[in-house]
C-alpha cells in the first residue's frame, strides 16, 4: 500500500514537471493544448496548473478576443515568481547575477580577482557578492531557487568540485559544499564551457537547437557540445578541451606543456603577447606612441581591439592570423562532431566582424564535405555576461528537469 501511495505522488510529481516544462518551451499555451502535448487527461492539467499558479511559478494571461464561446486561457511561465543566482569564478575576476525565471538579469556585480587569492578568500567574495545583490533587488530569499557557478578550469559537476582550476592554482576546491554551507541554496557547479553552451541552449543563438558547438574564446578557450539537445560530458570532465589541440607543432610552449596548443595561438592573451613581440621588432602601429614601454601589464586586450576597429593594420593582422587558427579548431570540432552550427562566444566574439572572414575560409578548406564546409558559424550576443548566465542556466535546468525543484506546498497538492 505504501509503495503504491510512493507510486502515485512519483507520477503526480512527473506531471507538475511535464506541464511546467511545457508551458516553458511553448508559451503562452492552453490548458487544453498542454494535455494534448504530454497525453495527460485535461482534468489532471487543469489541476496541476491551480497548483502551479498558487505557487507562483505560472500565470495566465488576457483570453483573445473575438470568436464564439469562452476563449482558451493562455499560460505562461511567471518570470518573477522565483529567482536564480549566476556565478562566475573565472581567472582574473568573480562576476554574479541575479536573474529570474526567464533569464531576465535583474542585478549584477563584478570584482576583479587578485593573483594567489584563496579558494576560501574567493569563494566568501561570492557569498558577500550574493547577499549584496540579493538585499539590493530586494528580493524574497523564499524565492531563490539556487546558485549555478560557471567555473574556471576542470570541474566534476557531480561533487561540485574545481578539480583543478590552472590560472588560479586551485585543486579538489569543494566550491558546491562551501556555498551551500554559507548560503543555504542548492548549488550547481560546472565548467565555463559547459556553462556556456547551455545558457545559448536556452536564451541564446542557439534556442530550440538539438546539435551544435559553443566555442568560448578569451582567456583561455575551450568548447562546450550540446547533443540530442543535451549537454555532452565525458567520463573524467575534460570534454571539450580544444584549447589544447595542436595547431601549430613549431608554436611556443602551452601552460598544459605541450607546444602550439590552440590556446597558446589564439587565444586573448596570445594575441596580447603577438602584438607586443611585433612593436618591439619595430613594426608601426598607433599603439607605438600610446606607450612608453610594452609589455603584458601596459596594453589590454580591449586596447588590441579598439585600434584593429581604428584600422591599426598590426592589430588587424594579428587578429586575422588567430581567426585562422580559430577555424582551425572549429574545423576539427566539425570533422568530429558535425555540428548543426558553431558558436562563437567569449571576449573574441566581440570583434567577430574582423576575424569571421578568416574563420570560414580555413572551415570550407579543412572541414570534409560539403556538408561540414558549409557549417555556419554564430556569433554570440551575451558578451561577458555569459559565464553568470550560463551558471544561472545550471540552476533553471534543474529546476525544469527535477520534480523535487519545483515545490508544491501539500497543503496545496491535498
Amino acid at each position: 500500500m505504501q509503495a503504491q501511495k510512493m507510486n502515485i505522488e512519483m507520477m503526480k510529481q512527473f506531471n507538475i514537471i511535464s506541464v511546467l516544462r511545457v508551458i516553458r518551451e511553448r508559451g503562452p499555451i492552453s490548458r487544453s493544448e498542454i494535455a494534448e502535448c504530454i497525453d495527460l487527461s485535461r482534468p489532471s492539467v487543469s489541476e496541476i496548473v491551480s497548483d502551479l499558479i498558487v505557487g507562483g511559478w505560472i500565470r495566465e494571461l488576457t483570453a483573445s478576443p473575438g470568436g464564439r464561446g469562452r476563449r482558451p486561457i493562455p499560460l505562461e511561465i511567471n518570470p518573477n515568481g522565483r529567482y536564480v543566482l549566476g556565478a562566475e569564478i573565472g581567472a582574473y575576476q568573480l562576476s554574479v547575477i541575479l536573474c529570474n525565471l526567464n533569464s531576465e538579469v535583474i542585478g549584477q556585480s563584478t570584482v576583479p580577482l587578485t593573483e594567489g587569492v584563496t579558494p576560501e578568500l574567493a569563494l566568501t567574495e561570492v557569498c558577500s557578492m550574493c547577499e549584496s545583490l540579493i538585499a539590493s533587488c530586494r528580493v524574497e530569499r523564499s524565492l531563490l531557487v539556487g546558485i549555478g557557478v560557471a567555473m574556471h578550469g576542470v570541474v566534476h559537476p557531480g561533487t561540485g568540485y574545481s578539480v583543478y582550476a590552472p590560472n588560479l592554482g586551485w585543486h579538489d576546491v569543494p566550491v558546491k559544499d562551501f556555498l551551500e554551507a554559507k548560503m543555504g541554496l542548492p548549488t550547481y557547479v560546472d565548467s565555463d564551457t559547459n556553462t556556456s553552451a547551455l545558457a545559448e541552449l536556452w536564451t541564446g543563438v542557439a534556442t530550440g537547437s538539438r546539435q551544435f558547438i559553443t566555442m568560448v574564446v578569451d582567456y583561455g578557450i575551450g568548447a562546450g557540445i550540446i547533443f540530442d539537445g543535451k549537454l555532452y560530458r565525458g567520463i573524467a570532465h575534460i570534454e571539450g578541451q580544444i584549447g589544447h589541440t595542436t595547431v601549430d607543432e613549431d608554436g611556443p610552449r602551452c601552460a598544459c606543456g605541450n607546444f602550439g596548443c590552440l590556446e597558446v595561438m589564439a587565444s586573448e592573451p596570445a594575441i596580447v603577447r603577438r602584438v607586443l613581440k611585433r612593436l618591439r621588432a619595430g613594426e608601426r602601429s598607433v599603439l607605438s606612441s600610446q606607450f612608453d614601454h610594452w609589455d603584458e601589464n601596459s596594453i589590454s586586450i580591449q586596447t588590441i581591439y579598439q585600434a584593429a576597429r581604428s584600422g591599426d593594420e598590426l592589430c588587424k593582422d594579428v587578429l586575422r592570423s588567430a581567426g585562422r587558427y580559430l577555424g582551425i579548431g572549429m574545423s576539427t570540432l566539425i570533422n568530429l562532431f558535425n555540428p548543426l552550427f558553431v558558436v562563437l562566444s567569449g571576449g573574441m566574439a566581440e570583434v567577430a566582424d574582423l576575424i569571421l572572414p578568416d574563420i570560414e575560409d580555413v572551415i570550407v578548406h579543412r572541414a570534409l564535405g560539403d556538408a561540414g564546409k558549409s557549417t555556419k558559424v554564430l556569433v554570440s550576443k551575451f558578451g561577458k555576461l555569459i559565464y553568470p548566465l550560463g551558471g544561472a542556466t545550471l540552476v533553471l535546468e534543474h529546476v525544469f528537469q527535477s520534480p523535487e525543484a519545483v515545490a508544491i506546498p501539500k497543503s496545496i497538492q491535498d
